[in-house]
C-alpha cells in the first residue's frame, strides 16, 4: 500500500533535512510524527527511514554539513530515495529496516571489528535479493519511469535522480 500523504510529507523532510535546513534532533522528531501517523501497510517510509539512520551522528547534535556533509554518492542515493517517495510504487524488498539491535550491539562490543566480517556478508546478501543500486526500486524500468517523470519539489539539484550505475 502506499500512504501517499506521508510519503509526500517524508520526502520533504528528507530534503529540507539534506540541504542543511534541520538539524538530525529536529529530523528525527518530524519523522517521527510522520512515521507514527503513516500507514503500517507502506514499509518504504520505515526502510527508507532505516537507511538514513546511517547518515547521521545520533549522539550529537548537528546540521548535514561540514564534516557530517554527504557524499556525492549519499547524495545519489537520497535522490533516489525521495523520488521512490514521490512514485507510486509499492516497496517490494523483503527488508523492512536495515537497524538491527543485535548487528549494532555486536558492533560496539567488538569495537567495529564484526563489521569487517558482516558488511561483506550483508553486501552479497542484498546483491542476492535484487539490483541494490536500484534501491529502494526493485526494477530498474520502475526507476526508468520514475526518472522521466520527477516530481521532485522546487526541482533541487542536489537531489537529482541520478543514473542506475552498474
Amino acid at each position: 500500500m502506499v500512504d501517499r500523504v506521508a510519503r509526500n510529507r517524508f520526502a520533504e523532510l528528507l530534503c529540507q533535512f539534506i540541504a542543511g535546513e534541520l538539524t538530525n534532533v529536529e529530523y528525527e522528531e518530524a519523522a517521527g510524527r510522520i512515521l507514527k501517523e503513516a500507514a503500517r501497510e507502506d514499509r518504504s517510509l520505515w526502510a527508507i527511514y532505516s537507511r538514513v539512520w546511517y547518515f547521521y551522528d545520533d549522539i550529537r547534535t548537528h546540521h548535514l554539513r561540514d564534516k557530517y556533509a554527504l557524499t556525492d554518492e549519499g547524495r545519489q542515493a537520497v535522490g533516489r530515495w525521495i523520488a521512490f517517495l514521490h512514485s507510486d510504487f509499492e516497496y517490494e524488498w523483503p527488508i523492512g529496516s536495515f537497524i538491527s539491535l543485535s548487528g549494532c550491539l555486536l558492533r560496539i562490543c567488538t569495537l567495529g571489528l564484526a563489521g569487517l566480517i558482516l558488511n561483506p556478508i550483508q553486501e552479497r546478501r542484498l546483491q542476492r535479493m535484487g539490483s541494490w543500486n536500484l534501491w529502494p526500486f526493485f526494477r530498474e524500468a520502475d526507476y526508468e519511469s520514475a526518472r522521466a517523470r520527477p516530481q521532485l519539489p522546487g526541482g533541487n539539484p542536489s537531489t537529482s535522480i541520478p543514473p542506475t550505475t552498474q
